[in-house]
């Protein structure tokens, strides 16, 4: 029988509307990495010209100080390296990075065995995103498709009899790709709950007894 492939437009079509969340997350985590990454490497580019002309000035200084008046060009030197560094500290860990790494572990110890099997939670990155989003894309033809095979039982009391043979193969096919996608969606998420759990442990209270 000749695979009729304008019968199967509508699900697909239907499937590929999932795509668009996705696509527009990960452009909009790109635009916001590549404007921390600019500001970051700005920050640094001040930092280091700073610290080059402490530099400078503390070697000319000891050229034309006196050994008195070096004690104190050190101390001035020392509270402006401290600062330098707490000032670098916070750009590269600012509250919202660590408040959004908090939230990232809450969730991981909120997400149950059954929820990781099912796909049933927010992923940990754009990988993530990608895969669930094609996962769900693929279980949206497969429930159209049970949905017209329980109706037609319903209607005739005969199971399967009447189904097209290209819809039994698509939906084996749209079963294999929900399959892959599902363990590649697991993948992208195992290494991320890996060192999430690492990082929960570091941080568990003392007094915190182990699952």
């Amino acid at each position: 029988m000749e695979f009729n492939f304008d019968k199967l437009l509508l699900p697909l079509a239907s499937s590929m509307v999932g795509l668009i969340p996705v696509i527009i997350k990960l452009t909009a985590d790109w635009a916001d990495r590549k404007s921390k990454t600019a500001r970051l490497n700005a920050f640094l580019q001040q930092n280091n010209l700073r610290i080059g002309f402490l530099q400078t000035w503390f070697n000319l200084q000891k050229e034309v100080s006196s050994p008195e008046k070096m004690a104190q060009i050190k101390g001035v030197l020392s509270d402006e390296l401290q600062e330098l560094y707490e000032t670098f500290m916070d750009a590269l860990l600012d509250s919202d990075e660590l408040n959004r790494r908090q939230e990232t572990i809450n969730r991981y110890k909120n997400t149950t065995p059954l929820k990781r099997f099912l796909l049933i939670y927010q992923p940990y990155n754009a990988k993530g995103w990608f895969f669930h989003t094609l996962f769900y894309m693929c279980i949206l033809p497969l429930l159209v498709g049970i949905g017209y095979v329980v109706f037609q039982y319903t209607q005739t009391g005969v199971w399967m009899e009447n189904i097209h043979q290209e819809y039994l193969y698509a939906g084996v096919a749209f079963l294999a790709l929900l399959l892959i996608f599902r363990s590649l969606g697991r993948m992208a998420a195992r290494d991320v709950e890996g060192r999430l759990a690492t990082v929960a442990r570091k941080t568990a209270p003392l007094h915190a007894t182990g699952d």
